[in-house]
């Protein structure tokens, strides 16, 4: 079987979107498989399919998995290309950061139409600005479209390098299990109706954007922050109990997926 190597983000990225569950299984028992003691009061049910695919990838179980191929959604500012798969492991590109913008609610907000516009004018215009900060740039565009935006950045270390990568599987269990305990008195506090309000939703943001007193505001944050804890350290102990040695999927699967063969080491 051909089988390619892919950015830790790229990896995680296909988990759950364009790679997913074949065939009927219920809720419960993707909670029971992805830990021993049930996440459902953490993490919603998208999050926590993810986790079940991204165990799976990592047990090499691809029968298990079916492809949904997307369109790669352009969410940042400026153009992403679809992600490339690597022949090699010592490939440059595979190492190299993401670093982009996401597409401001300002300007979401006016509709699709002009989100590809102000896409094209933002990435015609950067070069005009190189050696300017950012500020000026963005004060230039949002003149442009009659609004003030301050777009938030992304960055993606795809070198993965993490402090619970260096744990032991046992150090790696002791910490989810201190972080769930964590979470559940946080849900089960004085600011529990708050949290259990917003504790599946999808960008923490967002959410943090809707919650007007700052105490509150902390308190939800912190969650999300441990919640996020909760999700890469299970990402981490699936890959210490698989021996993975590196982010590596069947060729087969990433071309259904929409992937391209990077050229600087495919040829």
């Amino acid at each position: 079987m051909d089988v390619a190597y892919v950015t830790r983000n790229t990896y995680k990225r296909l988990s759950g979107a364009w790679l997913q569950p074949d065939g009927e299984i219920s809720i419960d028992r993707i909670f029971d498989f992805i830990f021993d003691e049930s996440l459902a009061p953490i993490l919603s049910e998208p999050e926590a399919i993810r986790l079940y695919v991204q165990k799976k990838m990592l047990e090499k179980d691809y029968q298990s998995l079916r492809v949904v191929k997307r369109r790669f959604y352009q969410k940042y500012v400026f153009k992403v290309n679809p992600p490339k798969f690597h022949k090699s492991d010592k490939c440059e590109l595979l190492s190299a950061d993401f670093s982009n913008y996401l597409v401001p609610p300002e300007i979401k907000a006016l509709g699709e139409e002009k989100v590809a516009e102000f896409q094209d004018f933002c990435e015609q215009t950067k070069k005009e600005f190189e050696g300017k900060s950012d500020d000026v740039f963005w004060a230039h565009v949002g003149a442009k479209f009659r609004v003030k935006i301050n777009p938030e950045s992304v960055l993606y270390a795809n070198s993965g390098i993490q402090d619970i990568e260096g744990m032991s599987i046992s150090e790696l269990q002791s910490n989810i299990r201190r972080s769930i305990e964590s979470s559940i008195k946080m849900i089960d506090g004085d600011n529990g109706a708050t949290i259990k309000n917003f504790r599946y939703a999808p960008y923490m943001q967002r959410a943090l954007s809707t919650i007007r007193n700052s105490d509150t505001k902390v308190v939800v944050e912190n969650f999300y922050k441990l919640k996020i804890q909760i999700i890469n350290s299970l990402f981490e102990l699936y890959k210490k109990q698989t021996h993975a040695n590196g982010y590596i999927l069947p060729v087969h699967l990433l071309r259904a997926s929409g992937l391209d063969p990077c050229k600087g080491c495919w040829k």
